[in-house]
């Protein structure tokens, strides 16, 4: 559960505890920190390295955004490696090799150091280096010299053509549209800074994970036609008001992300805020289901939601919500929210809030400890 975040409604509170409970544990986010200072620390010494190769992260891990798979397999964090050259003088096969044989290289020159202790298979878009508990997906890249200043190519072994993408700004937009400072730190070098694992994390990104996590559950059979993160993330953040609870942020996502797809000339649209020429729902165009199942999807989601919402009860809350979001993270952020509003009223801190009668540590009328369990 978030440090700072004190919620007066139990369902809000529990939304943002297991939204907690499934992000990137600490520890496991040290570990990928230091594999992937260790990788950009390779790179950068490598003697036939070019001077200005850039490795990022990007995607959930530089968003905030990560949520633990079900079934407790491996998280998949993405990074960028950008090679200097332009799209004339190499092909998408070509720069897809030279990555993979960078990669392997310093693997194999640096065999007994932990960094180095990864499987490297080739997927269809990058090179998934292995580790226990991790993968980190790297995306090999080139300048987009019509989008700079950090518009990238990106290689896709079933396209024929360049795919379009510019994560860098992207996350830019998505923290200004989650909070007006940032919390990832510029490149200084080759090598940028990833983010700084934090316990807080603001309301909208806390919503894009409980909202991936239910996206999960209700695809947990058919991952062929799961909707992607990156669609639910800007739709999330576009319906985003810039204020408001974790319960209220998903509220108001529920009620506007099926009404803020586009149709262009008969195909659906989800453009990428900075970089217009990249379609999140692409793959709508040639699998049509996909764009049925969505909407069926946050059709599902809106009413479960309602429904939770009218509950009364903690019990009743938690089981239903368990059904929808995962028995375990949602238990565990029961518990958590048990202890602290034990806590607060030890305190002296719990109030019930005047008209709703939610508890938490707020305005409103104090509610006295009691001695029904012995002093």
């Amino acid at each position: 559960m978030t440090a700072t975040h004190i919620a007066l409604d139990p369902l809000d509170a529990l939304l943002d505890g297991t939204a907690a409970e499934l992000d990137l544990p600490r520890t496991l986010h040290e570990t990928a920190v230091h594999r992937y200072q260790d990788i950009g620390g390779w790179l950068a010494a490598d003697p036939v390295a070019p001077p200005s190769r850039l490795l990022y992260p990007q995607g959930s891990f530089l968003l905030g955004t990560v949520v633990a798979p079900i079934g407790g397999s491996d998280f998949d964090l993405d990074f960028v490696m950008q090679e200097p050259v332009m799209k004339e003088s190499i092909t998408q096969a070509e720069l897809k090799a030279r990555v993979g044989d960078t990669l392997h290289r310093q693997l194999r020159n640096h065999l007994e150091e932990p960094s180095a202790q990864a499987d490297c298979h080739e997927g269809r878009r990058c090179w998934t280096l292995t580790y226990p508990r991790l993968h980190l997906d790297v995306l090999p890249a080139i300048p987009d010299t019509d989008a700079p200043p950090t518009g990238i190519l990106l290689t896709d072994r079933d396209l024929r053509l360049w795919q379009h993408s510019d994560p860098r700004a992207y996350a830019t937009w998505f923290e200004q549209r989650s909070q007006p400072s940032l919390l990832f730190k510029e490149a200084r070098g080759r090598v940028e800074a990833v983010p700084v694992w934090s316990e807080y994390k603001s309301p909208l990104k806390r919503a894009v994970q409980v909202i991936k996590r239910h996206r999960d559950q209700f695809f947990a059979e058919d991952t062929d036609d799961r909707t992607p993160s990156i669609l639910i993330t800007t739709l999330v953040a576009r319906s985003y008001s810039g204020t408001g609870s974790v319960l209220e942020t998903v509220t108001a996502a529920t009620r506007q992300m099926a009404g803020l797809i586009e149709s262009r000339d008969g195909l659906w649209w989800v453009a990428n805020p900075v970089q217009p020429l990249e379609n999140f729902a692409d793959k709508w165009a040639t699998h049509p289901q996909r764009a049925a199942k969505f909407f069926r999807w946050v059709e599902a989601l809106r009413g479960e939601l309602a429904s939770i919402t009218s509950e009364v009860g903690l019990p009743t809350i938690v089981t239903r919500l368990a059904a929808y979001l995962g028995e375990e993270p949602v238990q565990k952020a029961a518990e958590a929210y048990g202890r602290r509003t034990y806590d607060q009223r030890k305190a002296g801190l719990l109030r019930v809030a005047s008209g709703t009668a939610a508890l938490g540590a707020g305005a409103g009328i104090k509610v006295r400890d009691h001695g029904f369990y012995g002093a």
